[in-house]
């Protein structure tokens, strides 16, 4: 892959992440507040932390082979792995 090519997918994947970051605070307010979002459209990772309402550490979400679909006007992600950095949500 050029160089250029990888610059612009980049600032893509930054830009997407700021979105879906921004998107998702909305989302998340009943729950806690998200930290960081990170999107790697080329290995199709997503990087997530969220700080939980009552937590003092940020939950790390790593989500590997996701794929976006649409089905009836809507857009789904559906994850092909996940791991979380807490061992009882990781057993969810």
């Amino acid at each position: 892959m050029g160089t250029f090519t990888t610059i612009a997918r980049q600032t893509k994947d930054r830009a997407v992440s700021r979105t879906l970051e921004t998107l998702g605070q909305s989302y998340a307010r009943r729950f806690g507040k998200i930290m960081d979002l990170k999107l790697d459209s080329e290995n199709k990772e997503i990087h997530l932390e969220i700080l939980l309402k009552g937590e003092s550490d940020p939950v790390t979400i790593h989500v590997w082979r996701y794929e976006i679909i649409s089905e009836g006007g809507r857009h789904y992600l559906v994850a092909g792995d996940i791991a979380v950095s807490r061992e009882w949500m990781e057993a969810l």
